[in-house]
């Protein structure tokens, strides 16, 4: 056993690293870009040459991940609302490079997805002439409420006579 000299973690010798690492640096031959990250901004590598390009940077470690969320949750023992909330980013800023994201948007054509979740859905939407007797979460009301007040039918009148 010895320590990594990236990481710091005791673990089997891989020249020098534990095994993540010792993948990390040695076999994909990526590197860190601890330098490029700032709090409350996600950070992607920009380097056009690097095989890493467009990959989001961790905060915590400088390492640049295709699916930052998964290597947050396994490595740093986070979720993606903890980690955000630390590093002060937006939620709804995306955790995957643009490549993966891509990939993953011709696989949903590819296999008709959308027609997929119809299918499955199917049993769960209302039908015609439901009561309307179900309750909607805190959290739904409250979003819903957010979006009356900024994009509701009353706001989008006097939008048009100011403009």
């Amino acid at each position: 056993m010895i320590q990594c000299k990236s990481c710091g973690k005791m673990d089997k010798n891989y020249a020098g690293y534990c095994q993540k690492c010792y993948t990390y640096f040695v076999k994909n031959k990526f590197t860190t870009y601890k330098d490029k990250v700032t709090y409350g901004k996600m950070s992607y590598v920009d380097d056009i040459n690097s095989k890493q390009y467009s990959m989001p940077i961790c905060h915590i470690c400088g390492k640049a991940y295709a699916k930052l969320q998964q290597h947050i949750y396994y490595v740093h023992h986070m979720s993606k609302n903890e980690y955000c909330d630390k590093f002060g980013l937006d939620h709804k800023v995306p955790f995957t490079s643009n490549d993966y994201h891509q990939k993953m948007s011709e696989l949903a054509y590819k296999y008709d997805m959308d027609e997929q979740l119809r299918k499955a859905g199917k049993n769960t939407r209302f039908k015609k002439g439901h009561g309307r007797n179900y309750k909607r979460s805190y959290m739904t009301k409250e979003r819903l409420k957010h979006y009356g007040k900024t994009m509701g039918y009353k706001n989008l009148k006097n939008i048009s006579k100011t403009s």
